[in-house]
């Protein structure tokens, strides 16, 4: 046997069993809040002025008017989480986010179970409609995975054509078809 090849055969092994067990540390710690601590359903369900711009703005002034609004939504079986380090990383911007909670999702798996995708869908309108009718006219979506596709389909569907039309639509691995 040629000796490269032998010192590989012999080191090989020795350096992976070294890699094994050094390079494995301990397990992460992992606390409550790292897991939403004890809530079993979305924290947006008991604090929805904390997620969603119409609920937080109710009465808006001209100044929060010329505002521009982005309603984020989530994909499939995710939840207003998904949105929460964007919304962090806004929170000094001259825009506001809006992180809805599509129906069925965020509760119970019975509850997601029983929904459909027009339930989902529901959430993306009711938002909208209610900053439309606060007055709110720079309104633009940014719409994750499922909710690209919900985004889409009202587009296609010509939802938009009796309403303000969204400044701008930004999809997030967007699936094409529900």
């Amino acid at each position: 046997m040629k000796t490269p090849l032998k010192n590989i055969l012999i080191a090989g092994p020795l350096f992976l069993a070294v890699l094994l067990f050094s390079a494995c540390s301990d397990a992460p710690e992992i606390n409550d809040s790292l897991l939403d601590g004890n809530v079993i359903f979305d924290p947006s369900l008991y604090s929805p002025e904390d997620y969603l711009a119409s609920a937080k703005f109710p009465n808006p002034s001209a100044e929060d008017l010329d505002k521009h609004i982005l309603i984020a939504s989530h994909g499939y079986s995710a939840s207003t989480f998904e949105w929460q380090e964007f919304v962090d990383w806004s929170a000094d911007a001259d825009y506001r986010v809006s992180t809805l909670l599509l129906d069925g999702h965020g509760r119970s798996y019975e509850d997601f179970k029983a929904s459909k995708w027009e339930d989902w869908r529901a959430a993306i309108i009711r938002e909208f409609e209610l900053l439309e009718n606060l007055g709110y006219t720079k309104i633009s979506f940014v719409g994750s995975s499922t909710s690209g596709a919900l985004l889409l389909e009202l587009m296609e569907t010509g939802y938009f054509d009796n309403h303000v039309k969204p400044k701008n639509i930004f999809f997030v691995d967007p699936i094409r078809r529900i």
